[in-house]
Protein backbone atom coordinates (compact mmCIF):
# COMPACT_ATOMS: atom_id res chain seq x y z
CA UNK A 1 0.00 0.00 0.00
CA UNK A 2 0.99 3.52 -1.17
CA UNK A 3 1.43 6.29 1.18
CA UNK A 4 -1.08 8.53 -0.66
CA UNK A 5 -3.88 5.19 -0.70
CA UNK A 6 -2.47 4.92 3.69
CA UNK A 7 -3.88 8.77 4.09
CA UNK A 8 -6.05 8.45 1.61
CA UNK A 9 -7.50 5.59 4.11
CA UNK A 10 -6.45 7.24 7.39
CA UNK A 11 -8.71 10.25 6.20
CA UNK A 12 -11.28 7.90 5.43
CA UNK A 13 -11.63 6.36 9.17
CA UNK A 14 -11.28 9.63 10.88
CA UNK A 15 -13.72 11.34 8.81
CA UNK A 16 -15.81 8.04 9.53
CA UNK A 17 -14.93 8.85 13.77
CA UNK A 18 -16.05 12.21 13.18
CA UNK A 19 -19.44 11.24 11.78
CA UNK A 20 -20.14 8.76 14.67
CA UNK A 21 -19.93 11.65 17.04
CA UNK A 22 -21.81 14.20 15.48
CA UNK A 23 -25.08 15.24 16.69
CA UNK A 24 -27.34 18.06 17.02
CA UNK A 25 -28.90 19.78 19.83
CA UNK A 26 -32.34 19.34 18.91
CA UNK A 27 -34.37 16.55 16.90
CA UNK A 28 -38.12 16.29 16.05
CA UNK A 29 -39.62 13.37 14.45
CA UNK A 30 -42.85 13.53 11.65
CA UNK A 31 -45.24 14.57 14.42
CA UNK A 32 -43.50 17.50 16.14
CA UNK A 33 -42.04 15.43 19.16
CA UNK A 34 -39.03 15.97 20.28
CA UNK A 35 -37.18 13.00 20.01
CA UNK A 36 -33.74 11.54 20.30
CA UNK A 37 -31.64 9.19 17.59
CA UNK A 38 -28.11 8.10 16.45
CA UNK A 39 -27.39 11.22 14.13
CA UNK A 40 -23.83 10.40 13.14
CA UNK A 41 -24.10 6.29 13.17
CA UNK A 42 -26.62 6.24 10.80
CA UNK A 43 -24.79 7.44 7.96
CA UNK A 44 -21.74 6.06 9.24
CA UNK A 45 -22.49 2.40 8.87
CA UNK A 46 -23.89 2.24 5.72
CA UNK A 47 -20.74 3.94 4.55
CA UNK A 48 -18.87 0.72 6.52
CA UNK A 49 -21.28 -1.29 4.40
CA UNK A 50 -20.37 -0.11 0.88
CA UNK A 51 -16.57 -0.18 2.19
CA UNK A 52 -17.03 -3.84 3.40
CA UNK A 53 -18.58 -4.73 -0.26
CA UNK A 54 -16.07 -2.99 -2.16
CA UNK A 55 -12.91 -4.75 -0.37
CA UNK A 56 -14.85 -8.16 -1.04
CA UNK A 57 -15.20 -6.97 -4.80
CA UNK A 58 -11.40 -5.45 -5.05
CA UNK A 59 -10.32 -8.90 -3.58
CA UNK A 60 -12.23 -11.28 -5.66
CA UNK A 61 -9.59 -12.59 -7.78
CA UNK A 62 -6.98 -12.66 -5.27
CA UNK A 63 -5.21 -15.65 -4.82
CA UNK A 64 -4.54 -15.23 -1.05
CA UNK A 65 -8.32 -14.97 -0.66
CA UNK A 66 -8.54 -18.31 -3.44
CA UNK A 67 -6.09 -19.89 -1.11
CA UNK A 68 -7.69 -19.26 2.52
CA UNK A 69 -11.31 -18.77 1.60
CA UNK A 70 -11.76 -18.03 6.13
CA UNK A 71 -10.76 -14.16 4.62
CA UNK A 72 -13.57 -13.90 3.00
CA UNK A 73 -15.86 -15.64 5.84
CA UNK A 74 -14.30 -12.65 7.84
CA UNK A 75 -15.59 -10.00 5.29
CA UNK A 76 -18.62 -11.48 5.56
CA UNK A 77 -18.97 -11.01 9.25
CA UNK A 78 -18.06 -7.65 9.24
CA UNK A 79 -20.55 -6.94 6.35
CA UNK A 80 -23.36 -8.41 8.32
CA UNK A 81 -21.94 -6.72 11.43
CA UNK A 82 -22.36 -3.59 9.27
CA UNK A 83 -25.94 -4.27 7.91
CA UNK A 84 -26.74 -5.39 11.57
CA UNK A 85 -25.42 -1.74 13.01
CA UNK A 86 -27.07 -0.20 10.07
CA UNK A 87 -30.26 -1.19 10.95
CA UNK A 88 -29.95 -0.47 14.70
CA UNK A 89 -28.96 2.75 14.10
CA UNK A 90 -31.24 4.02 11.36
CA UNK A 91 -34.53 3.41 13.23
CA UNK A 92 -33.76 3.95 16.64
CA UNK A 93 -35.46 6.28 18.26
CA UNK A 94 -36.39 7.58 21.68
CA UNK A 95 -39.75 10.02 21.54
CA UNK A 96 -40.79 12.44 24.07
CA UNK A 97 -44.78 12.67 23.80
CA UNK A 98 -47.04 14.38 26.68
CA UNK A 99 -47.65 11.86 28.38
CA UNK A 100 -44.60 8.74 27.61
CA UNK A 101 -40.80 8.41 26.60
CA UNK A 102 -41.23 6.04 23.40
CA UNK A 103 -38.35 4.08 22.14
CA UNK A 104 -38.65 2.59 19.05
CA UNK A 105 -35.48 0.15 18.36
CA UNK A 106 -36.81 -2.16 15.49
CA UNK A 107 -37.16 -5.28 15.19
CA UNK A 108 -37.65 -5.24 19.22
CA UNK A 109 -41.08 -3.94 20.62
CA UNK A 110 -41.44 -0.43 21.33
CA UNK A 111 -41.05 0.15 25.38
CA UNK A 112 -43.50 3.00 27.15
CA UNK A 113 -42.15 4.79 30.11
CA UNK A 114 -44.95 6.81 31.97
CA UNK A 115 -43.80 10.76 32.69
CA UNK A 116 -46.36 10.81 35.49
CA UNK A 117 -44.31 8.13 36.95
CA UNK A 118 -40.79 9.42 36.68
CA UNK A 119 -38.66 10.05 40.11
CA UNK A 120 -35.30 11.53 39.32
CA UNK A 121 -33.01 12.70 36.50
CA UNK A 122 -29.36 11.88 37.39
CA UNK A 123 -25.85 12.32 35.93
CA UNK A 124 -23.66 9.27 35.77
CA UNK A 125 -20.54 9.05 33.82
CA UNK A 126 -21.28 11.74 31.77
CA UNK A 127 -24.94 10.00 30.77
CA UNK A 128 -28.60 11.04 31.60
CA UNK A 129 -30.36 8.31 34.19
CA UNK A 130 -33.93 8.23 33.75
CA UNK A 131 -35.61 6.68 37.27
CA UNK A 132 -38.77 5.90 37.41
CA UNK A 133 -40.96 4.99 40.66
CA UNK A 134 -41.91 1.50 39.59
CA UNK A 135 -38.34 0.49 39.69
CA UNK A 136 -37.61 0.66 36.16
CA UNK A 137 -34.26 3.20 34.92
CA UNK A 138 -33.47 4.33 31.37
CA UNK A 139 -30.01 5.57 29.99
CA UNK A 140 -29.70 8.08 27.58
CA UNK A 141 -25.99 7.17 26.48
CA UNK A 142 -23.88 9.91 25.04
CA UNK A 143 -24.07 9.73 21.13
CA UNK A 144 -27.28 10.22 20.96
CA UNK A 145 -28.65 13.53 18.75
CA UNK A 146 -31.14 15.79 20.48
CA UNK A 147 -30.15 15.42 23.88
CA UNK A 148 -29.84 19.28 24.51
CA UNK A 149 -33.94 19.76 24.13
CA UNK A 150 -35.30 16.90 24.80
CA UNK A 151 -33.52 16.79 28.61
CA UNK A 152 -34.37 20.54 28.70
CA UNK A 153 -37.90 19.79 28.22
CA UNK A 154 -37.81 16.30 30.62
CA UNK A 155 -36.62 18.19 33.40
CA UNK A 156 -39.34 20.79 32.84
CA UNK A 157 -42.05 18.47 32.95
CA UNK A 158 -40.34 16.89 35.90
CA UNK A 159 -40.18 20.20 37.93
CA UNK A 160 -43.56 21.18 37.03
CA UNK A 161 -44.65 17.56 38.20
CA UNK A 162 -42.69 17.87 41.40
CA UNK A 163 -44.12 21.41 42.15
CA UNK A 164 -47.64 20.33 41.49
CA UNK A 165 -46.97 16.67 43.95
CA UNK A 166 -45.74 19.42 46.65
CA UNK A 167 -48.54 21.75 46.52
CA UNK A 168 -50.96 18.97 47.40
CA UNK A 169 -52.46 19.01 50.97
CA UNK A 170 -50.67 16.29 53.13
CA UNK A 171 -53.45 14.01 54.62
CA UNK A 172 -51.92 11.82 57.42
CA UNK A 173 -52.65 8.17 57.52
CA UNK A 174 -55.58 7.54 59.02
CA UNK A 175 -55.21 5.07 62.36
CA UNK A 176 -57.92 2.48 63.19
CA UNK A 177 -58.17 2.01 66.85
CA UNK A 178 -59.47 -1.77 67.98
Amino acid sequence: MSVASSAIVGGLIGFAFALAFWKRNEEIDADGNICLRYFGPRYAFPLAVVFWIGVGIVHIDDPMYLRHPENFYVLLVFLILSIVASVHYTFYRIILTEDSIERYQWPLRVRKYSLNELSSISKKRRKSVLNFSNGKSFTIHLLLSGQVKFLERLQAFHTAQTLTNSNRPYSAPSETKK
